[in-house]
């Protein structure tokens, strides 16, 4: 019994410490984008060690600053801060930030952001914005 409890205590850290579950990347079709892929990807395999997966608290030291100042103005923001913004970004759940890492360099390679902004008008619609995806080499 210990051992099933500190098992779920250790799974339930480890999810404390993703923006959103895993699993929900498991049913993205990317072969419905208007863009190709060769050879294919996949979420389960988006290429050579690289791994997609949503954003977690320690990626402030895997580069993932750095590569959002190749799109805009970051500012100073040290991982304490990070881990502020992430947690409150996941109490809003509304936010979705995909990384992909290299995971033979421990770096973030790319990102991108769903955002899912709730709407009283258009009879209570959703609208969901997108950034776009950035990446390094």
């Amino acid at each position: 019994k210990k051992k099933k409890k500190k098992k779920r205590r250790a799974l339930a850290k480890k999810m404390e410490q993703k923006l959103f579950g895993a699993s929900l990347l498991r049913d993205l079709d990317f072969t419905t984008t208007l863009c190709s892929f060769s050879p294919s990807l996949s979420p389960s395999d988006p290429g050579r060690n690289l791994v997609m997966r949503p954003l977690e608290e320690t990626d402030h030291g895997k580069g993932f600053l750095d590569l959002l100042s190749q799109l805009t103005n970051v500012g100073s923001v040290d991982a304490k801060r990070f881990v502020d913004q992430f947690r409150a970004m996941k109490r809003t759940g509304n936010h979705y930030v995909i990384v992909i890492e290299d995971v033979t360099r421990s770096q973030i390679v790319a990102c991108s952001t769903l955002l899912i902004e709730y709407k009283f008008i258009h009879s209570a619609s959703q609208v969901h914005l997108v950034t776009p995806t950035r990446g390094i080499a």
